[in-house]
This record gives structure tokens, C-alpha cells and sequence, in this order.
């Protein structure tokens, strides 16, 4: 079982004026320790879903991949 951050926090990227609800590293962060904390680890939640707006707005102008927003994801390796 897991958690999908679409059914709470939608698409929102703005962090400047939304810095609690952004979809960022920091959010991802503090949803999964309050999973653990809660007991949904023990529950049997195994994943936390970043399903959409972690990317970049531009594709990687050498490979074409998409990437993650380096501003908002600065530890890209977290979300493996």
C-alpha cells in the first residue's frame, strides 16, 4: 500500500506562497516521517507516490529526459 501526494496536495508549485503545501523535497520529507510516526508504516504502507509536478517545466536540453525541478527537489537521488 502507499500514499499519493495528488489526492492532498493537487499540483502546487509555489513555494514562495505556499510554503507548506508545495510539492518539494521538504514536503515529501516531512509527509513520509509523519507516516512512520502515525503507525502507516506499520499499517503496511510501503510507498510514498510523488505522481506529478516534481518536474522541471523543460525537458534536459541534452538528454530530452524529463527532470526534477532543481529548486524545489535539490537532492534528486531522494526520490529514487
Amino acid at each position: 500500500m502507499g500514499w499519493i501526494t495528488w489526492q492532498r496536495f493537487r499540483c502546487t508549485v509555489d513555494c514562495f506562497d505556499y510554503p507548506d503545501t508545495c510539492i518539494s523535497e521538504q514536503l515529501i520529507q516531512r509527509t513520509v516521517s509523519r507516516l512512520v510516526q502515525d503507525g502507516w508504516r506499520d499499517a503496511g504502507y510501503r510507498y510514498v507516490i510523488i505522481d506529478d509536478c516534481w518536474q522541471y517545466p523543460n525537458r534536459d536540453s541534452v538528454t530530452g529526459e524529463i527532470v526534477a525541478d532543481p529548486e524545489r527537489f535539490p537532492e534528486v537521488s531522494f526520490l529514487c
